[in-house]
């Protein structure tokens, strides 16, 4: 009975040792520098949250993400600028603005409750994602989840600088694969 047990706690041991050399053959990192050429940031003071007010274009360098996705409002809009106001009790309101003809036209216009960031040194953690990564059908036989957040704060030109910080888990080709990345996005003041 004895021998019995230590059989199989050893084959219980190659298999946990097989999964973790596993992983740690199969991992990936991606992290940017912030680009030089978008000027400074500007500093976050200790326990207080950045002003990030202003008028910015809602499409930046991200071919991903523009601005009110990033903000957790529908993608399909087609607002041409978002406009942040920071409130009184550190709350924000968020209005999508269209051009249309020599007129500007409100699409949305929502206020941004504290409960929904949180003041950290990297920034305002404006919002958290979570997306299934499915890539069969294409070929590259990946699936697997990945979560991440987006830090807002201002860069010394007045453009909005937005950090994505992502994790992904998941099997290509039947090998675990584990990743992270780090993205900067910049939104020009408009």
């Amino acid at each position: 009975m004895i021998r019995k047990n230590l059989l199989h706690s050893s084959w219980i041991s190659y298999i946990i040792g097989i999964v973790v050399l596993s992983f740690s053959l199969t991992s990936c990192m991606m992290h940017e520098k912030y680009p030089a050429a978008w000027g400074d940031l500007v500093p976050v003071e200790e326990n207080k949250c950045p002003d990030i007010s202003g008028i910015y274009r809602n499409s930046g360098s991200s071919v991903h993400y523009n601005l009110s996705k990033i903000l957790g409002f529908e993608d399909e809009l087609n607002e041409e600028y978002v406009q942040i106001t920071q409130l009184k009790d550190d709350s924000f309101e968020i209005s999508g603005w269209d051009t249309v003809g020599d007129e500007q036209k409100l699409v949305y216009k929502n206020s941004y409750p504290k409960r929904k960031y949180t003041c950290t040194p990297e920034g305002i953690r404006a919002s958290s994602y979570t997306e299934s990564i499915n890539r069969l059908g294409e070929g590259l036989g990946a699936l697997g989840v990945g979560y991440g957040f987006f830090y807002l704060r201002k860069n010394t030109d007045g453009d909005l600088i937005v950090k994505n910080t992502g994790t992904a888990i998941g099997f290509s080709f039947l090998f675990p694969v584990l990743g992270s990345a780090t993205e900067w996005y910049i939104f020009q003041k408009f």
